[in-house]
């Protein structure tokens, strides 16, 4: 493991462990990325799923496969096969993500894939679900329709996600849309909230576009959301994976939201979530989850992300521990 650079007064996560590969096909080339937490083959150990969107020549396609039961460092121990999303994507896509949450309150995991159309013009957000996956990760109850995601998202993203939390605390679940808009000059990061998700998963309403302060850098290759809550208090972070001249620069902020889905006390400063070895030169899009994978006190952080180097691509996950705090 390898300490982070965390000080007294500062908010995220402070070691970061080792790299693991995901096995098997990814593509030469992505346009979104994703990883979920959750119990699905309602065992002891938490699984994962993580999420690519392919970009062939044509359509674009998803699929997701699941690492099961993972160890206290994050690794599982083995994988399911590459399962397809039905249905369209698009040909270009900008952002991608997943999240699980048992929408239809059925005692069953649902999983929502969401996707960042970059059509001709404004782009656009999408989310479909995946019903009730069963103990093998397959969506038993079929698939939703495609939904969209209303307002603004800017023509050119870099990176988007979702997650899902019971924001205002009545018991139904909300889902958390994260998108990094890239005009000229700097990037900048933007969530909106889709409240009280019936059990055909729609929204009853979306709450304004809600801007993340500070930095995003002028160019991204990924983006990531996850929900939490800790001390009492609900509480999102986001991540970006810079794209500098030389090796990329992943970071993460973090802050506590009150029942309107805004910022308590600010967001934290963007720190550094860099497991040993890095994160590569050229990313396809980035993933995060949070969970109780380590057997600490407090949520971990799990990222996933795809590496684009010449040739095929690989994904790799690695997980964060030790919360230092919430603002």
């Amino acid at each position: 493991m390898q300490e982070g650079v965390m000080v007294a007064g500062n908010f995220g996560w402070g070691i970061f462990d080792q790299k693991y590969k995901v096995p098997g096909w990814f593509g030469a080339e992505d346009q979104g990325a994703g990883v979920a937490l959750g119990s699905i083959n309602a065992n002891s150990r938490p699984d994962m799923v993580v999420f690519h969107i392919d970009n062939p020549a044509g359509e674009n396609r998803a699929y997701y496969r699941v690492g099961w039961d993972l160890s206290v460092s994050g690794s599982a121990t083995g994988w399911s096969e590459i399962k397809p999303v039905p249905g369209w994507f698009g040909a270009e896509n900008q952002g991608g993500g997943i999240t699980l949450a048992d929408i239809n309150r059925n005692g069953r995991p649902d999983l929502v894939t969401f996707h960042i159309d970059n059509p001709a013009g404004e782009n656009r957000g999408y989310y479909r679900i995946g019903w009730d996956l069963d103990t093998s990760g397959n969506a038993a109850g079929g698939w939703s329709n495609i939904k969209s995601v209303p307002g603004w998202f800017g023509a050119e993203n870099q990176g988007g996600d979702v997650a899902s939390l019971d924001v205002d605390r009545n018991g139904l679940m909300d889902l958390v849309v994260f998108h990094i808009d890239n005009p000229a000059g700097e990037n900048r990061g933007y969530y909106r909230i889709g409240w009280n998700l019936d059990s055909a998963g729609n929204a009853a309403g979306w709450s304004d576009v809600k801007a993340i302060p500070g930095w995003f850098g002028a160019e991204n290759q990924g983006a990531g959301i996850a929900a939490f809550t800790r001390f009492g208090e609900n509480a999102l972070v986001v991540t970006h994976m810079d794209n500098p001249a030389g090796a990329n620069q992943l970071w993460h902020r973090v802050s506590a939201i009150d029942r309107a889905g805004n910022s308590i006390a600010g967001w934290s400063d963007p720190k550094p979530l860099l497991p040993p070895g890095g994160v590569g030169w050229e990313t396809q899009d980035i993933g995060v989850a949070t969970g109780y994978v380590s057997g600490r006190s407090t949520p971990d952080l799990l990222t996933f992300f795809i590496d684009n180097p010449p040739g095929e691509n690989s994904g790799w996950t690695f997980l964060s521990e030790y919360l230092l705090g919430v603002p």
